[in-house]
């Protein structure tokens, strides 16, 4: 039988193709600026939105806050970011040995950097951490797409795990635009509101809320995305549950 849901790999590339076109990459100055901790915050959400829209310049960001690159005795890369660049590199997103990356010279400063990426999809999603070094990264992320007009429920809908420990909940819905505040409410079972909050999309096409490990327990959710005044977006269906 033929999976009703949308493939993620087709659906997404044609939500942000668009705002790829209309949206510079970043340069090399400006992803070392970043990695220094010389932008504003605003100007790093703005830097983070384009790297999300454009995956070959995160491969620069990740090379440049590789701490291997400066001497022989620096430590060796964490295995999570080494991971991500091979799995980058099969995807066809990071060249294994552009010029760019070949670059001489960096600043002693950027021992410190640890650079970490949400992969938000297959193709699409990746957004950068940099505060990862003071505030950790979710243990689990998880994707939702909307139920469509006839209440046909998409994404995960059932997910099993362990709880006790902070994640990512990732929603898709064609309608949203970055840079805009949207409410999500995540309902228990009995219809009561567990979670309100007002959340700011940076990708076109997508919004992540975070949730603290005391935020959701295992159970059955029922999760609702409207815009700032209520009006309705999309409707969303979990079913977490323990191993």
């Amino acid at each position: 039988m033929t999976d009703p849901r949308p493939d993620l790999a087709t659906l997404l590339p044609e939500l942000y193709e668009p705002e790829r076109r209309r949206t510079a990459p970043p340069t090399t100055e400006e992803i070392l600026a970043y990695l220094e901790g010389e932008l504003s915050a605003e100007e790093e959400a703005r830097l983070q939105d384009r790297l999300a829209l454009h995956p070959q310049a995160t491969g620069l960001l990740l090379d440049l806050a590789d701490p291997s690159r400066l001497d022989d005795e620096a430590p060796a890369p964490e295995p999570d970011l080494e991971a991500l660049r091979r799995r980058l590199r099969r995807q066809g997103l990071l060249d294994p040995a552009p010029a760019a990356f070949r670059r001489s010279g960096v600043h002693p400063l950027y021992r410190w950097a640890a650079a970490a990426l949400l992969v938000v999809s297959a193709g699409l999603g990746l957004q950068l951490a940099r505060q990862a070094a003071v505030e950790p990264l979710p243990t689990a992320i998880w994707e939702l797409l909307p139920q469509d007009d006839g209440g046909q429920r998409g994404g995960d809908e059932e997910v099993i795990a362990e709880d006790g420990f902070a994640h990512d909940l990732i929603l898709y819905a064609p309608a949203l635009a970055a840079g805009t505040d949207y409410r999500v409410v995540v309902l228990d079972a009995g219809g009561e509101a567990v979670v309100s909050r007002l959340t700011r999309s940076n990708v076109p096409g997508q919004i992540v809320l975070r949730l603290a490990a005391d935020d959701l327990p295992p159970g059955r959710y029922r999760i609702r995305l409207t815009g700032p005044d209520e009006t309705p977006i999309a409707t969303y269906d979990l079913h977490w549950r323990r191993p």
